[in-house]
Order: C-alpha cells, then structure tokens, then sequence
C-alpha cells in the first residue's frame, strides 16, 4: 500500500498526476525483477492498478477541504477509516511535509504519526512499514533546517519502534533528492517543480528507486524465511515417513 500525502498522490508540474507520480516508477521496478504477485491496494485509484494506494491530496489554496499531514490527523484518520479493510503487507508511509510547510510542532506531528503505526500494527501485526522521510524541498516558507529537524525526530521514531520489535525500515529520501540535486548542480529544474516541494518526473523516479531498494530487501528477507520454513517443512515430511 502505498500511503501519504499529495507526494504519494503524484501532484506536480509535468504529467506526474498521470502516470501516479512514484507509485507507477515502483510497480514498474518490482514486475521488472518478478514480483509478478505485487498487487496495489487502497481505495483510491485512477489510471490503472498501479494508481492504488491511500493518500490524502492537499490543494494547496485557501478555503480547500484538508491538507494531508499527521498533525492534522488527516492521514491517521485515513488509516482508521480506510486502511485496515485492504489488509496490505507492504506499506510505503511518507508524509510530514505538509506538517513542516504548515509549521506544526515536530513534537505534535511525531505524537500523532506514531499513534498511526501502533493503530497500523494493531491491525496487521505481521505488515512491513517502510518509513520515508521529508525530501529536500525549497519553499520560501521553510528552511532546510527545519525539514532536517523533522527528519532527525522521524528517524528517531523509526528507531525507537525498531527497538520495540515493530517490523519497520528506513528510506532516506531527503539524502536521495539531495544527491540528485547535486548532480543537477543544485539546481531544481527538471527534478522538482517550481514550488519547490512537489517532485517532476526524474524526482518521483528517484523516490520510487529510494523505497524500491529498501522494499526488495524487505521482501527479500520474507522470501528467505518463506523458504526456509518450506525446507523446515519438507525436512519434517521425509523424516516422518
């Protein structure tokens, strides 16, 4: 499942809307390696089975409905209202950004995105949560500061819930963007959009890469334990007869 806020929705300048902004690049690279089983679930879809997932879109102007953050608890809600009913195995969770642009206290936003993955947990004790992070983002209404402080208390949680036993992984997509922008010679052209938060393209393309390398290793180890429970299996089978 994919799950967040108007990044996950695909929202940006290009035809990233379209083709589900990183959700499309993702399902591409797991069908690319054979995971021909990867289904996407949520109740939100357009454009193909790839377009699933459980998002909150914020419309960015005044007088709109909701913006998608954890503060606000619009993505908690989302999860209670929606989430469980699709049982999912594998969640890619980004948010935050919207919590940071908005100015929410990092300790209000934390307290309730953590409440969120106990509910996930809660529901589906057996599920893989991969976390991403903020990616790096210019905004005249915030500071690279700011969203550094907000990773730094994001990885923080996600360490603190590892320690617990909760079957969660880390995907740094602020450090992906940045290496990208990097390279780009700082400049956002052709990665994010003119408002310098929402991803073009090559951005999405670098984020679904980002979640992709720490999903595979995800399931890769599931495989390795499916595997080896089969063996375990077939082992007790020939020794009983």
């Amino acid at each position: 499942m994919f799950f967040g806020d108007s990044i996950t929705n695909g929202d940006g300048a290009d035809s990233s809307l379209r083709y589900g902004g990183y959700r499309g690049f993702f399902q591409k690279l797991m069908l690319g390696i054979g995971f021909k089983s990867f289904v996407a679930v949520g109740p939100f879809i357009s454009n193909g089975p790839f377009e699933a997932g459980l998002y909150a879109n914020n419309l960015g102007g005044p007088g709109d409905g909701f913006v998608g953050g954890f503060g606000g608890e619009i993505l908690p809600n989302l999860w209670k209202t929606y989430g469980k009913s699709y049982e999912p195995d594998l969640i890619l969770l980004q948010g935050g950004s919207n919590d940071v642009v908005l100015g929410v206290p990092i300790a209000n936003s934390i307290t309730e995105a953590q409440k969120m993955i106990e509910q996930i947990f809660v529901d589906r004790p057996n599920a893989r949560l991969v976390m991403g992070n903020v990616h790096k983002i210019f905004s005249p209404y915030i500071t690279d500061t700011q969203v550094k402080a907000y990773n730094v208390a994001w990885f923080n949680l996600y360490t603190s819930l590892k320690a617990e036993g909760k079957n969660v992984y880390f995907a740094d997509l602020y450090t992906a963007i940045q290496n990208q922008l990097t390279a780009n010679g700082g400049s956002i052209a052709g990665i994010l959009s003119p408002d310098g938060v929402h991803p073009l393209m090559s951005g999405y393309s670098t984020i679904a890469n980002t979640f992709f390398n720490t999903g595979v290793i995800v399931l890769n180890k599931d495989k390795k334990t499916d595997d080896k429970d089969k063996k375990d299996k077939d082992d007790k089978e020939k020794k009983d007869k």
